[in-house]
């Protein structure tokens, strides 16, 4: 069996439509994900501006444990939702790829070209499936010890 050389393949119009569709579905994630980081970091500052402001208007040793208590919870609130955001960013993307990796199997990626194109020449025979399945496996070493084998007498 002789497999198709990729020269007698031409992009199709559906892949690269795929390929389209893959390119705004990354770009649109990742802008949103700097988005988010960006918001990130803005409130890593402002909690850290607060914490400070916090402490230098103190006056009251016993009162900043109930203050950064609660300044902890609003980090904490505000980190989750960041947390939730980025995951549903991920997630929708993900299924956004599913769906255009799942159209374009359906349709199919390439279309032969027209027999005026020259074939590839074949230099090697190609490999076997099984061979390839052989140089893939990984021989395992047995630690029990082998009967010794016995010859057979003529």
């Amino acid at each position: 069996m002789t497999h198709p050389s990729p020269e007698n393949f031409m992009v199709s119009t559906a892949s690269y439509e795929a390929a389209q569709k893959i390119s705004s579905i990354n770009i649109r994630a990742l802008t949103r994900l700097t988005e988010l980081q960006v918001d990130a970091a803005k409130f890593g500052v402002t909690t850290g501006l607060a914490q400070a402001k916090l402490f230098s208007s103190l006056d009251n040793f016993s009162d900043m444990f109930s203050l950064e208590s609660n300044l902890a919870n609003q980090f904490f609130e505000e980190f989750v939702k960041m947390s939730e955001q980025t995951t549903s960013v991920l997630l929708e993307s993900g299924d956004e790829l599913f769906t255009v990796f799942e159209g374009t199997l359906t349709a199919g990626m390439a279309t032969p070209v027209s027999k005026t194109v020259a074939p590839a020449k074949a230099t090697a025979k190609p490999a076997s499936p099984r061979s390839v399945v052989k140089s893939r496996t990984v021989a395992k070493k047995s630690t029990a010890k082998k009967a010794p084998v016995k010859k057979k007498r003529k």
